[in-house]
C-alpha cells in the first residue's frame, strides 16, 4: 500500500501510523520530537498497536526525559492487563524512578493487576516485595486480603 505524501511535521505520526502495518521505529522517533504533542500522538499510537508495542513502552521507562517517560507510562496503563508481567519485572530495575513509575503504572491497572503483585510478594528480592506491597495498598479496597498476607510477611519493609 502507497503511504500518503505529507510535509506537515504534526502529520509524522499520521504517515508512521497508516498502511498495512505501523512503523514502531518512526513512532518511537516521534517520541523524541521537540513538539509535544507530536510526541503525544506517538505514545498513543504505540498504545493502539498494544501488546507488541509494550517491551518499547517498558524500555521507555528508564529514560531520562520524564516527558517521555510520563508518555511512556500513561500508554502502558491503557494497554492494561497485557502490561502487568512486564511491570512486575520492571518493579526490580535498579533506577528508583523507574521502580516509582511501574508501581504507579500497577496501581493504576488496578484489580487485573492483584493476583501478579500477590504473586511478586513471595520474590526473593525484598524491594519487589515492597513495592507489590505499595501497589496493592494504592489499589485500595480490592487488594485488602492480599494486603492481609503481606501483613503476615516475615520482611519487614513488606509488612510495613
Amino acid at each position: 500500500m502507497e503511504r500518503p505524501e505529507r510535509t506537515e511535521p504534526d502529520d509524522r505520526t499520521y504517515v508512521a501510523h497508516t498502511g498495512g502495518g505501523t512503523d514502531m521505529d518512526a513512532l518511537i522517533k516521534a517520541l523524541r520530537h521537540t513538539n509535544l504533542g507530536i510526541r503525544w500522538r506517538a505514545a498513543l499510537a504505540l498504545g493502539d498497536i498494544g501488546e507488541p508495542a509494550i517491551k518499547v513502552l517498558v524500555r521507555m521507562l528508564i529514560e531520562s526525559d520524564h516527558d517521555i517517560r510520563w508518555l511512556a507510562g500513561s500508554v502502558l496503563g491503557r494497554i492494561g492487563e497485557p502490561a502487568i508481567p512486564h511491570l512486575i519485572r520492571v518493579l526490580s530495575d535498579p533506577d528508583y524512578d523507574t521502580r516509582w513509575h511501574a508501581s504507579r503504572i500497577l496501581t493504576g491497572i488496578g484489580e487485573p493487576a492483584i493476583k501478579p503483585l500477590i504473586a511478586a510478594l513471595r520474590n526473593e528480592d525484598g524491594d519487589i516485595q515492597w513495592r507489590s506491597a505499595q501497589a496493592l495498598a494504592n489499589i485500595g479496597e480490592p487488594a485488602v486480603n492480599a494486603l492481609i498476607l503481606a501483613l503476615k510477611d516475615p520482611v519487614w519493609w513488606v509488612r510495613a
